[in-house]
């Protein structure tokens, strides 16, 4: 998180919170702005000397080296892929150590197909209570092609909603399902 506050008519930039800022420079302070990546901060930063017109702009914060395969240059992707490639054929199992690894995992226990206890069920709910698995995404579907998904982002193609086949499925499943228990 980079902070923006205006002391004085001076900008400091920091990445420090609100509290250690305060313990460094014990004065009368404006926060201005939080951004939480440096490329926003940038944008911001020159709208906001065109509205404050500060004297001066103290950079206070170590600019976090960006890691991942998408900040990867094409030489170093090749590079990182050759090296996995050759790390890989120096660990090739044998025929015989196939067949060592397959009789050792025979006696252990597969628990596809098994259903959970009621207990184990209550334990799954309780540690799973005030989880949202949805976390704001909405029904899209495409009415052409009956693909249904969730997302935060409407997909090209797509409409916003559950598709109506779905629907009748769903309310078919759930008559089908009170017929069952009724007939307990």
């Amino acid at each position: 998180m980079y902070r923006i506050f205006l002391v004085k008519k001076d900008f400091i930039i920091t990445d420090l919170s609100e509290k250690d800022f305060k313990s460094k420079y014990a004065t009368a302070y404006e926060q201005i702005g939080v951004f939480k990546e440096l490329d926003n901060l940038e944008l911001a930063i020159d709208k906001l000397i065109k509205t404050y017109k500060p004297s001066d702009i103290i950079h206070d914060y170590h600019i976090k080296k960006k890691w991942g395969w998408k900040y990867f240059s094409e030489e170093q992707r090749e590079e990182y892929r050759k090296r996995i490639s050759e790390s890989l054929k120096k660990y090739k199992k044998t025929e015989e150590h196939k067949r060592n690894l397959s009789i050792a995992c025979r006696n252990q226990k597969n628990f596809k197909g098994k259903k959970h206890s009621s207990t184990t069920k209550a334990q799954i709910a309780f540690a799973r209570r005030g989880v949202d698995p949805i976390k704001g995404r909405r029904w899209m579907h495409n009415p052409y092609t009956g693909e249904e998904k969730r997302g935060f982002d409407l997909s090209p193609g797509m409409m916003w909603g559950r598709s109506p086949e779905a629907a009748d499925y769903i309310s078919e499943a759930r008559r089908r399902l009170n017929l069952k228990r009724s007939h307990r």
